[in-house]
């Protein structure tokens, strides 16, 4: 027979493609393809990898367009695309690190963005450990403690309330 617990996927194979349906719908460029010869051939295009990607029983859409948190999660990778082009956005950053290192050109999030940002981390978690709103001295550039308070200890906490612990 040719019915067992195998799904049999759907292939339909063109010039210029290959389209696998079934629960999900991937499309493939074909490495031969007329329509997509130059984009394979300067890289924009690889043959390897799903041109688009759906599955309906995913949150969000898996396509050219931007790779999905659900890829991520399932693959760890963090891809982007830069004029079509599909690049590991790790990539991205550390080129964008090194060309200010070289050259001296501008970084998109700076040491003072990155200050801010980790601040209003460590902010929110100081709040909900101490289990209080937090205040943020602008002269000090420094979380106000209460007197008597180890903002450090705060957090360092693993457990709120009653069952303060200190990890250490």
């Amino acid at each position: 027979t040719l019915g067992n617990q195998f799904s049999r996927q759907t292939l339909l194979m063109g010039h210029d493609g290959t389209m696998d349906l079934g629960n999900t719908l991937t499309v493939w460029a074909d490495p031969n393809s007329t329509r997509f010869k130059d984009q394979i051939k300067n890289g924009i295009i690889d043959p390897n990898v799903p041109m688009y990607a759906y599955n309906p029983a995913a949150d969000e859409l898996d396509a050219v367009t931007s790779a999905t948190s659900k890829y991520f999660a399932d693959k760890g990778l963090l891809w982007t695309y830069v004029n079509g082009r599909r690049v590991d956005s790790t990539n991205l950053h550390l080129k964008e690190w090194l060309n200010a290192i070289r050259n001296g050109t501008p970084v998109s999030c700076g040491i003072d963005q990155g200050f801010e940002e980790a601040m209003s981390s460590h902010m929110g978690g100081i709040s909900w450990k101490a289990g209080r709103r937090v205040q943020w001295d602008h002269a000090t550039e420094s979380i106000v403690a209460l007197p008597g308070e180890d903002l450090d200890e705060v957090l360092l906490r693993t457990n709120v309330g009653a069952y303060d612990k200190v990890i250490g």
